[in-house]
């Protein structure tokens, strides 16, 4: 590694992984407390990749090995949003607009009853 920019990148590289430690490590110790585990843990994941991303193509200067990298990345981060929205997505339903229950109708105020 030669210049200024490498170092720097690999600066880069260092935050990026100790924010991905600090983004994995309270989802995985407390897990049992936590919604959506394995979004968070997915979406870490695809934040973690983008450093090795990083360390691949421009420090190693591996194009290939980074593009599946990144790829699996996409995949990761799809994957995380998947896991939090879910719940909310009902595919082959039937109907348009899903169930909304009872519906209940409001009156205004001014009404005589």
């Amino acid at each position: 590694m030669e210049g200024v920019s490498e170092y720097l990148l690999l600066a880069q590289a260092t935050v990026l992984l100790l924010t991905s430690l600090l983004l994995v490590y309270p989802v995985v110790a407390y897990a049992r407390n936590v919604a959506y585990t394995e979004a968070f843990v997915s979406l870490a994941l695809a934040f973690f990749s983008v450093t090795v991303v990083g360390l691949l193509d421009f420090v190693l200067n591996a194009k290939t090995p980074a593009n599946v990298v990144r790829l699996l990345g996409g995949a990761l981060g799809f994957l995380g949003v998947w896991f939090f929205a879910r719940d909310f997505i009902k595919a082959g339903a039937g109907d348009r607009f899903g169930d909304f229950g009872q519906h209940v109708e409001f009156s205004g105020g001014d009404e005589d009853e």
